[in-house]
């Protein structure tokens, strides 16, 4: 029989409890609370007060930050998670993680092709607002001209697709005889 003294009341426990396996640098439960933060519940060397996420392992002071897994690895708020440029946006804010030049407060710089302020609304190179790029589009000065249409068209040339026809001449007479047989020497009889 064991008896255990906690705070002003004694119990005695009848069974004998399995031993705990701790870890060398667990603390004890000084005052028999488990909702006291003096444990280690995930084992990782580091109390809950201390340890950010005390169900994880992988999360503690001791451990090393890694990018891009959405987790404050080493409880340091002032170390950037998911920032891999270094601009201070992480990956859900930045459009492009690998360029310090884009991020959601850098302005937008028309005519280069990229988003520079992560800004879908932001035409960046859309002069007529068809929602076609100036590289894309075959006339960025009207809407009517763009590579897919928003109505089928009614004329050829409205599109980029097909680009402007012209009438085809026609042949008449000993002309089109010579040519059909490609000598020029005798008329088509």
């Amino acid at each position: 029989m064991r008896r255990r003294r906690c705070r002003l009341f004694a119990t005695t426990q009848t069974r004998r409890q399995p031993r705990r396996r701790r870890d060398r640098l667990q603390r004890p439960d000084d005052d028999c609370d488990e909702t006291t933060p003096d444990d280690d519940l995930d084992g990782d060397g580091f109390i809950a007060a201390d340890d950010c996420d005390d169900t994880n392992t992988d999360v503690n002071p001791g451990a090393g930050e890694s990018a891009y897994n959405g987790l404050d690895d080493d409880c340091d708020e002032s170390t950037t998670d998911d920032d891999l440029d270094g601009d201070g946006f992480i990956a859900a804010d930045d459009c492009d993680d690998t360029n310090t030049d884009v991020n959601p407060g850098a302005g937008e710089t028309a005519y280069n092709g990229r988003d520079d302020d992560c800004d879908e609304s932001t035409t960046d190179d859309d002069l007529d607002g068809d929602g076609f790029i100036a590289a894309d589009d075959c006339d960025d000065r009207t809407a009517r001209r763009a590579p897919t249409p928003k109505r089928p068209p009614q004329r050829p040339d409205e599109t980029a697709d097909h680009a402007r026809r012209r009438p085809r001449r026609r042949r008449h007479g000993a002309q089109r005889g010579l040519r059909r047989r490609g000598r020029r020497d005798r008329p088509r009889r």
